[in-house]
């Protein structure tokens, strides 16, 4: 029996985005930005439905019996039931506003809702962590503390750090 190379890939990028666990900003607001946000977002002129996926508000709230989002419950979740519609009056995004979901981008929005359909600020707006850096095995080497990214690469690779440049080499470098 042979499994169909997409149907592997789906299965492996499952396994991945569930591993991995998904990330608003990476992964999920592509997908609404370019399928969803034109008709579903800020603009209200352009706004169908009255309904907005910008938000966590906007998703999750009441429209009358059901809501686009219900955070932990995608049988319950009209999103999921609307990007999976075969019938093409029915699915979203409509025909002729953009192209079904890919079976990925409907896998990572199903594992979204799943896992609790957490909105996170912008990326821009999220205040900056300091990385933790990775731990290597030559400690005298790293003198900064991002020598040790560049370092745990070198590692990887099995490849050794040059030594330092003599002052008249550095000089001739800058």
């Amino acid at each position: 029996m042979t499994i169909p190379f997409r149907h592997l890939l789906l299965l492996l990028l499952s396994a991945t985005a569930a591993s991995a666990g998904i990330d608003f900003n990476r992964d999920i607001r592509p997908i609404l930005s370019n399928s969803c946000i034109a008709c579903h977002g800020p603009d209200e002129a352009e706004l169908k439905a009255d309904l907005r996926l910008d938000s966590h508000e906007g998703a999750t709230m009441d429209l009358g019996g059901y809501a686009a989002i219900v955070p932990g419950n995608i049988e319950q979740s009209e999103l999921i039931a609307r990007i999976i519609e075969e019938d093409e009056n029915e699915r979203m995004p409509p025909k002729g506003k953009g192209s079904r979901l890919s079976s990925e981008d409907i896998a990572l929005l199903k594992q979204w809702v799943r896992e609790g359909a957490r909105f996170d600020k912008h990326w821009s707006y999220q205040p900056p962590r300091r990385p933790t850096p990775p731990p290597v095995q030559k400690s005298g080497w790293p003198s900064i503390h991002a020598d040790n990214f560049i370092l745990s690469k070198l590692e990887e690779n099995t490849l050794q750090p040059s030594p330092p440049a003599d002052r008249w080499s550095l000089a001739r470098r800058v």
